[in-house]
């Protein structure tokens, strides 16, 4: 757990901002938004999960758990009565450009869409799936909260807030340049077999969303 408490990341990026303070609700936001970002971003072990599915024959569409977050790219698997392979994602698009709705088979692929995975093709038989995921983190309530990653991403958490902060303020310039830095601190920090691909980086962070998004 971090060592730092979501009224030391309030204080710390205000006071390396030299900004006024803020709403505090709304600083607060920037923070959590900021622990959001890296759990998109880096693959954590302690956010690591499965998701076992026990598929209905002739039903695509199950329910995705309440801490879902997103799918790693490797998918996961299904099992048989007498094998076990793997099944894979894609995206929404592809699953509307080539899947046949009234096909029932063995699915080799799942996506994600509305609160739900749907499996293409359409599940014949009640087999078992596991999906790979990850969790969303713990967000942080109080001003004792601490954060729900190892103390070594605390920097990358103040960082973060920081650029938030100078959007906030409308310094497109200078939010830029702190979103970059944090941008450094986190691939300084992600497991060597995460630093590439790094996903598509906005020009301008916005204050209420500068998700960097990256799937596998």
């Amino acid at each position: 757990m971090g060592n730092l408490t979501l009224e030391d990341f309030r204080d710390r990026s205000l006071s390396r901002a030299q900004r006024p303070a803020f709403d505090t609700a709304e600083h607060n936001e920037a923070v959590n938004a900021v622990i959001l970002d890296l759990a998109d971003i880096v693959d954590f072990k302690e956010l690591e999960a499965i998701h076992s599915i026990t598929m209905v024959a002739g039903t695509a569409t199950e329910a995705l758990p309440s801490d879902w977050l997103r799918y790693y790219q490797r998918g996961g698997r299904i099992t048989t009565t007498d094998k076990r392979q793997r099944i894979r994602p894609r995206s929404r698009e592809t699953f509307l450009m080539l899947s046949d709705p009234t096909a029932q088979s063995l699915p080799d692929f799942f996506h994600v869409y509305a609160g739900n995975v749907i499996f293409d093709p359409v599940p014949d038989d009640a087999y078992t799936a596991e999906l790979d995921y990850q969790k969303r983190p713990t967000l942080l309530t109080g001003d004792t909260s601490v954060s729900p990653y190892d103390p070594e991403w605390d920097e990358a958490i103040v960082r973060g807030v920081i650029a938030k902060v100078y959007e906030r303020y409308q310094e497109h310039e200078v939010a830029l340049k702190a979103n970059n830095d944090f941008i450094d601190e986190v691939r300084k920090r992600r497991p060597a077999a995460q630093r590439e691909p790094w996903p598509d980086i906005p020009l301008q962070p916005t204050f209420e969303e500068s998700k960097l998004r990256i799937r596998g």
